[in-house]
């Protein structure tokens, strides 16, 4: 029996609000059928008249955060002029709409968000199946295309396709779940794996299902950053498991190691996509040592701010968030994110989620993509308290 099971979810309104807002970050058929900045407006809006009734918490650590990025995001509005104020109020509300978000659903969260994403991954390895048995999912058309031109984002709604519509149709057998591609969903499905490792109460046959259907989801993405994060949510899955004997641990570490290293090198794709990103100038990061050091101390302090410009006037070329954060905010955005997240004082449970964190973040634009990534710095505390809670409560039942 799975102790977190709760049947009243659907009367939750905000198991409905962090479904919107993960959709908001990242599902690329949100902006075809609605105005995703007039959504996003509006959900801001509710959850400022939230605050207002005193109906969420905000925390010390909430203001502080929140306080931080105002004024960081503020500065590059006195050295340039290339960074509109109406970009800035964009990207507060959407920090203000991820941390309100987690604030409003505390423990929660971690339980909404897990089911969230489990249910995405069944319906994208049903919807995955069909692509293989029958063909293209009826669709919306909703991006001019990606890798070159040559494949095209087509989504279903609950479900993104990589098809091409020119010369007949063509299309890339990758799970992108609802999100705009696969690197997004793995980080989406990675994020929910080390939740549930950090969680779980008790390891039953029911929440093994779940993590076999997570990783099942992460393979069928085929991206290679999705599958390193998955190879470190595995290690800690062996090595936290206490049915397993020190010497099967050791056993089954050293196995995952030998098999890893042969998909490494027999699996085309991800040998080939690693040695070119390995032997490339800037590799997959899209950095040099001299990118990250701007002539000007403002911008390396403060960035380039928030804009279409800054990507154009910066060296930086790399997609990842952690050197996103880099160009638009400086050393000074990098610090206000990532201190939150790694915390103090560091446990062996917090080094893994700050490192699983970082490297989910390697691979995508997660951070400007939406607000849902805005409230992870602040999870942690609640995954601690979820923990208790959930542990308590699952030796009372067990006590009776």
């Amino acid at each position: 029996m799975d102790q977190r099971k709760n049947s009243s979810w659907y009367r939750d309104w905000r198991f409905w609000l962090l479904l919107l807002v993960i959709n908001m970050s990242g599902n690329p058929c949100l902006d075809a059928i609605l105005s995703y900045k007039g959504l996003l407006v509006l959900t801001f809006a509710v959850l400022c008249l939230y605050a207002a009734a005193r109906k969420i918490n905000i925390t010390r650590k909430g203001y502080i955060f929140l306080s931080v990025w105002v004024v960081i995001l503020l500065v590059p509005q006195y050295y340039t002029s290339h960074c509109p104020l109406s970009s800035t109020f964009h990207v507060m509300i959407k920090i203000c709409v991820g941390v309100f978000t987690l604030l409003l659903l505390k423990e929660k969260f971690i339980k909404y968000y897990s089911d969230i994403i489990y249910a995405f991954c069944i319906i994208s390895l049903i919807c995955l199946l069909y692509n293989h048995l029958v063909g293209v999912l009826p669709y919306v058309k909703v991006s001019e295309g990606m890798d070159g031109g040559r494949n095209h984002r087509v989504s279903s709604i609950v479900y993104t396709q990589l098809y091409n519509l020119q010369a007949g149709g063509g299309q890339v057998f990758r799970n992108c779940g609802p999100f705009w591609e696969p690197g997004a969903f793995q980080g989406f499905i990675n994020l929910a794996f080390m939740l549930e490792l950090l969680t779980a109460p008790k390891r039953n046959k029911a929440w093994f299902a779940r993590i076999a259907v997570f990783s099942v989801s992460i393979l069928t993405t085929y991206s290679s950053g999705g599958y390193v994060v998955l190879f470190l949510n595995i290690l800690y899955l062996i090595h936290t498991t206490r049915t397993i004997s020190a010497a099967g641990k050791l056993a089954l570490t050293g196995g995952f190691f030998a098999l890893a290293s042969l998909l490494f090198v027999t699996a085309d794709f991800l040998y080939a996509k690693i040695s070119a990103d390995a032997s490339s100038d800037k590799g997959r990061l899209g950095v040099n040592i001299s990118d990250l050091f701007p002539n000007s101390p403002m911008l390396v302090l403060f960035g380039y701010g928030f804009s279409a410009e800054s990507l154009s006037r910066s060296t930086l070329h790399t997609v990842g968030s952690v050197f996103n954060l880099l160009r638009y905010t400086g050393i000074a955005g990098l610090l206000a994110y990532w201190i939150p997240l790694i915390g103090i004082p560091l446990s062996i449970n917090r080094l893994y989620f700050s490192c699983v964190s970082v490297l989910i973040m390697m691979n995508e634009p997660f951070i400007t993509a939406g607000p849902f990534w805005w409230g992870v710095p602040l999870l942690y505390t609640y995954i601690d308290s979820y923990k208790r809670k959930t542990t308590a409560r699952y030796e009372y039942i067990q006590a009776r």
